[in-house]
């Protein structure tokens, strides 16, 4: 399955609740440590909350793939 990303897909999507982003997953991502600052920064930016929204609604759909693959051998 291919990730194909575009920023009319990034437009549509609808931004994750500040409250959702899992910074501790962002560093590991990003293998850098975010400070408060970064973190309100992260919050404010609808379009980096978009796109995780997006990579989560990804994520979710091939996990989901993946698991009817699972289920379709047995």
């Amino acid at each position: 399955m291919e990730m194909n990303f575009s920023y009319k897909k990034l437009q549509s999507t609808e931004p994750i609740a500040p409250s959702e982003v899992d910074f501790e997953e962002l560093e590991q991502i990003l293998d850098v440590e975010i400070d408060e600052v970064a973190r309100e920064a992260v919050i404010k930016f609808d379009s980096l909350r978009k796109y995780l929204a997006w990579k989560k609604k990804w994520s979710a759909l091939q996990t989901e793939t993946a698991l009817s693959w699972t289920s379709d051998w047995n």
